[in-house]
Order: C-alpha cells, then structure tokens, then sequence
C-alpha cells in the first residue's frame, strides 16, 4: 500500500512538472498558451508533419521559443474578448453597408467560419435571425432565404428584411449594393 501511494505522488509530481515544462501542439493545429504573463496562438504547420513541443519551464526560454519560431511554426497574439455581440459562440459585427466581412473582420482579429457555419450557407435562418436581432436589426419586412449572393446573413436595407441566401455558398469576401452583413470575427 505504501508503495502504491509512492508511485501515486510520483506520478503527480512528474506530471505537475510536465505542465510547467512546456506544452505539446499537434501539427495542424494551434492552442493559446500563457506563461510569465504573456499569451501567444502557436499554430503548427510544421513540414514534419509532427507535433512540436512548446518549452515554458522558465521566461527565458518561453520568449527565445516565440522570439525565434521554428519554420511552418506561426505565433501570434491570442485573441481578446469579443467587443462585439456573442451569438451561438462566435463574435458578431455587422458590416457598413456593401462591405466583405473580410472587410469588416480585418480590424477584429480576423473572420471565423461562424460567417458560413451558423448565420450563412451552412447554417439556418433562425441563426441568422438571432444574430441580426443581437446586432440591432429588426425585421420590418419579416425574413427569409434567398438565393444569388454569396453574402450569407444579411439586412436588405431595399426590402427591410433579414435575409440569408443559401446559394451560391456564403464566402467572405461576398459583397453587394444595400445591405448590411452579420460577419463572425475573431474578437
């Protein structure tokens, strides 16, 4: 029994110690890391095609690691709160009228697929609708689903409603004359 406990408060400690070490990001993907006070995105798009492992024992070697990133390793600043409006997990901004949600996004961190998966070609009206409203656009001429734009959600300033057209598929930089976009951004 005694020694059980042993291996139990070794296995503890040595994993402890582990997650103070570094972290591990599996190639393809990109996790937040914060250490010593600063958050950095690491996205691993290493020719390896391996996981990289990420050393945080010490300040040092935590800013060398960002400072100096290994090629098809990308570090950026983590993403803020959302300033805009939260919807079904994404971040909400409504585009000035004709504007690309890429447009829009460029100074909120960038676009998510929240713009094509929840409000556009790949989501519902109802989303739509709920994102619009969260935004401060009623639908005076009621809603509904079109088609001939790749805009996705949007509110038709023409008809006064809030439309989402499902084809041709919802893109980001979609755009069009009389209409304000819901775009999904990053923060």
């Amino acid at each position: 029994m005694r020694s059980l406990a042993c291996l139990c408060l070794c296995l503890l400690t040595s994993a402890m110690l582990t997650a103070a070490t570094g972290y591990q990001v599996n190639n393809g993907a990109n996790q937040d890391i914060t250490e010593f006070s600063t958050c950095k995105n690491v996205a691993n798009a290493h020719a390896s095609g391996k996981a990289i492992f990420v050393p945080t024992k010490t300040s040092t070697e935590w800013s060398q690691f960002y400072n100096n990133t290994p090629a098809g390793v990308t570090i950026s600043a983590c993403a803020g709160p959302c300033a805009g409006k939260s919807v079904g997990g994404y971040c909400w901004y409504e585009g000035a009228s004709s504007a690309t949600c890429t447009a829009t996004c460029s100074s909120h961190g960038g676009t998510t697929d929240g713009t094509i998966d929840y409000t556009g070609s790949g989501g519902s009206l109802s989303n739509c609708s709920s994102v619009m409203a969260a935004l401060g656009q009623t639908a005076v001429g009621g809603s509904g689903s079109t088609t001939g734009s790749s805009a996705g959600c949007y509110y038709s300033l023409l008809s006064g409603k809030i439309l989402r057209s499902t084809s041709p598929v919802t893109t980001q930089a979609g755009s069009g004359g009389g209409f304000y976009r819901a775009c999904s951004c990053v923060n």
